[in-house]
């Protein structure tokens, strides 16, 4: 068929089986307003499809802490963060100084909208006074070093550099 071969063509086979899906949707909803006669020419192609979900890797805490050693300030604290909270990094960098109640920080989920309150002690207590100390308060916990709010993509640059730096001292190291 005319979409034989999209799905090896694109880099994320994740997202190219999300857009066969969308596809899908769209041809199904041509046939049934009669905008095409034929039947939907992606039907059935994403059942064969496999695609391996990146969320099935466990990463380990040597792991963890040797791309938190090469990564900026600004995200070694949000890794701190997401890690002892168990917050989505968009969650983490939405997180604001008002968010701080009584001692509780309180995130209010993007993804699933519900409302989470983590007690701010022992470790994550370290963490928020280490911040802080750092004398560049934002209207975010986590900020550039002028104050302003971290975008995603900084945040996903930032850390795609850190990555192959923590990889390439591995390698050399063992």
């Amino acid at each position: 068929g005319i979409f034989d071969g999209v799905y090896d063509k694109l880099l994320s086979k994740i997202c190219a089986k999300k857009e066969i899906e969308h596809l899908s949707v769209i041809f199904n909803q041509a046939r049934i307003r009669e905008l095409m006669t034929i039947s939907n020419p992606v039907s059935g192609i994403t059942r064969q499809m496999k695609a391996e979900s990146h969320r099935d890797v466990y990463v380990k805490d040597e792991t963890f802490s040797l791309v938190k050693q090469f990564a900026k300030e600004y995200l070694q604290d949000a890794m701190d963060l997401a890690f002892l909270t168990e917050q989505r990094p968009a969650d983490v960098f939405k997180a604001q100084w008002s968010d701080i109640k009584d001692g509780v920080l309180v995130f209010a989920q993007n993804k699933t909208h519900q409302v989470v309150r983590v007690l701010i002690s022992g470790k994550l207590e370290k963490i928020v006074r280490r911040i802080k100390s750092r004398g560049i308060i934002g209207k975010t916990t986590i900020c550039e070093e002028r104050g302003q709010t971290i975008t995603y993509d900084k945040f996903k640059a930032d850390f795609r550099n850190a990555r192959p730096k923590a990889k390439a001292y591995a390698d050399e190291n063992g």
